[in-house]
C-alpha cells in the first residue's frame, strides 16, 4: 500500500530472507493504492525483482480497483502480475483461509 521506493526494495530484501529461511512457503504480494507503483513497469524500480521472484513461485496481485481509480494503464502492469477485483478483499480472504498478513516496509 507503500508509493515509497525504499519499502520497495525492503520488501525485496524481505522476500529473499524468507524465501532462503522458509523455501516452500508460500507468499502472496498484493498490490493496491500507492503500492501498485511496484507492479507497474513504467515507475516500479524492481521490476526485474518482480520477474525472478515470481519464478520463485511468489504471487503478484493487483488491484483492479486501484488501477480504474487511479486512471493506470493496465498494459503497464508488469506481465508477472495476476489480478484481483478489491485487494483489501483478497487480503481479507486470504487471512480467512489461514494465511498471515505482513504489511510489506518500515
Amino acid at each position: 500500500s507503500s508509493g515509497d521506493t525504499l519499502v520497495h526494495r525492503n520488501l525485496m530484501k524481505q522476500l529473499r530472507n524468507m524465501k532462503e529461511a522458509a523455501p516452500t512457503m508460500e507468499l502472496e504480494i498484493v498490490c493496491h493504492g500507492p503500492g501498485m507503483d511496484l507492479l507497474m513497469s513504467d515507475r516500479s524500480i524492481v521490476a526485474g525483482k518482480v520477474k525472478e521472484f515470481a519464478g520463485q513461485g511468489i504471487v503478484f496481485t493487483a488491484c483492479e480497483n486501484t488501477i480504474r481509480e487511479r486512471n493506470l494503464d493496465r498494459s503497464k502492469v508488469l506481465p508477472q502480475a495476476g489480478y484481483v477485483k478489491a485487494g483489501i478483499i483478497r487480503i481479507v480472504e486470504r487471512q480467512e483461509e489461514g494465511w498471515s498478513y505482513i504489511k510489506a516496509g518500515f
